[in-house]
């Protein structure tokens, strides 16, 4: 089978900044090395010996693998958006490894109820547990990366029943699919790639999920007027905080009365610059998560 391997190569305080990026851009299955912080765990550890070479001196980088299915619309244009952080070097590789990672990819549990179990394992549901299931062949929107999990987590806590949810950004369909397990009425999954609208379908579908509770829409909430008379009683983003900054005004007028807007996606260091352009938007956090350096929040509108 055929696979691209795409290795950014970038600076240690980029590393996160870059991750962000790529899980807007719906990939969340990659490899991080930072230099520091390997060179600090062996500086840390109660070593009687460090050999010398060891000391790692060189850049940080990224790396990822994609088939050829998404290679194709994933890597379309992703050197020149992450010009200002690294170079990207994107390579073809053919390997007889393809499936041997299925082996160690298990079922796993997130917050108290969530399970998101790859579509070959069988898991046997116990008390209140929610099985979400997944193709996770399709690297976007798996439930791996913290910024997913942490909206996942915000999801169980708020979601009662019989919500409208508008998920921006849906790449696998992942939040709004387990919106609707845990008794949403409907969600609308939006992206603006059409593959990643065909997978939130694909995962609906997998789940049991009748066609009338999923509508997916293809587009750009911040170009294009559509939407305009909805009214969602949840509106999920985990996108990038650049994006969440510009959608906080638009996503306002979305929101029904007493209805929460949560989004993930952001790292720390964007995160004073979110709460700013939310307060600004008429919103007010009442909730935040934070996980390894990223922060989601789930807020409301003053009225």
């Amino acid at each position: 089978m055929k696979w691209t391997r795409t290795t950014i190569t970038t600076t240690p305080e980029q590393i996160e900044e870059l991750a962000a990026v790529l899980v807007a851009r719906h990939i969340e299955a990659f490899e991080i090395f930072n230099p520091v912080e390997q060179n600090q765990l062996l500086d840390e550890g109660e070593w009687d010996y460090i050999e010398e070479g060891l000391m790692y001196q060189g850049p940080a980088h990224i790396r990822f693998y994609l088939d050829e299915e998404n290679a194709a619309f994933l890597t379309h244009g992703l050197a020149e958006a992450v010009a200002h952080l690294g170079e990207a070097e994107i390579v073809d590789v053919e390997d007889d490894w393809t499936d041997a990672w299925r082996e160690y990819y298990k079922p796993f549990r997130i917050g108290e109820r969530i399970i998101i179990r790859p579509h070959w394992e069988e898991y046997a549901p116990q008390n209140n547990d929610v099985v979400f299931t997944i193709d996770p062949g399709h690297v976007f929107g798996t439930g791996q990366h913290q910024s997913t999990a942490l909206c996942i987590q915000m999801l169980e806590k708020h979601v009662a029943g019989g919500e409208r949810v508008l998920d921006i950004g849906c790449g696998s369909g992942i939040l709004s699919v387990i919106a609707l397990l845990l008794g949403a009425e409907h969600a609308t999954a939006m992206d603006i790639d059409p593959a990643a609208t065909k997978m939130a379908t694909t995962n609906a579908e997998l789940n049991r999920i009748s066609a009338d509770r999923l509508t997916t829409v293809h587009g750009n909430l911040l170009t294009d007027p559509i939407l305009a008379n909805g009214k969602f009683d949840i509106i999920v983003a985990n996108i990038i905080a650049d994006v969440i900054i510009a959608l906080a005004p638009i996503v306002k007028e979305l929101i029904a009365p007493g209805g929460r807007f949560i989004m993930g996606g952001i790292i720390d260091e964007r995160g004073a610059d979110v709460e700013k352009a939310l307060e600004e938007a008429g919103f007010t956090i009442d909730e935040q998560m934070t996980q390894d350096g990223w922060v989601t929040y789930y807020a409301s509108v003053l009225y």
